[in-house]
């Protein structure tokens, strides 16, 4: 039995396995640590080393074929943004991403650190992407709302009449 598959993978994300054995075996039992499948993709959670072990059948034939996996830890990503309720656009808010190596951003930016200008009021989500050293990545979404101007002035001075000063 023979098998191809990757040698490093990332924590939570599907990993793929061929069987390449030749004579070409009828039967396929894969085992990666948690029993028998027939199913040659599997997603391991957490990091570590693990052995992941072909069995090939043919009627009375048998052939069994081993192979390590690292699995490295998925980087923790998050982002803040300033100002945090921006009003009114045009506004430009500047975004800063932590935990990761590079960074891509819904909105077409790239870098640690990009600036957008919105140019109109709205809701909006922004999704950034970070790729760890290992090739691993993380997600990290947030959403605001881009308020019109809105001015609230108070005083001091009930009423009165025109031309009255007012005091703040």
């Amino acid at each position: 039995a023979s098998m191809n598959g990757p040698a490093f993978a990332c924590a939570g994300e599907p990993v793929q396995f061929t069987n390449i054995s030749t004579p070409v075996f009828t039967n396929s039992i894969w085992d990666f640590g948690a029993g028998q499948t027939s199913n040659s993709t599997h997603v391991f959670h957490n990091p570590g080393t693990y052995t992941v072990m072909l069995i090939s059948e043919d009627g009375p034939c048998r052939d069994t074929a081993y192979r390590n996996i690292t699995i490295r830890q998925r980087p923790t990503v998050n982002f803040t943004h300033v100002p945090l309720e921006p009003c009114p656009a045009p506004v430009t808010v500047n975004f800063a991403g932590t935990g990761a190596t590079t960074y891509s951003w819904s909105f077409g930016g790239s870098g640690a650190n990009p600036s957008f200008t919105y140019t109109t009021n709205g809701a909006y989500t922004v999704t950034m992407v970070g790729t760890d050293a290992n090739g691993c990545k993380d997600t990290a979404q947030k959403s605001f709302t881009i308020h019109p101007w809105n001015m609230v002035l108070d005083s001091d001075t009930p009423g009165g009449c025109a031309p009255i000063p007012i005091t703040f």
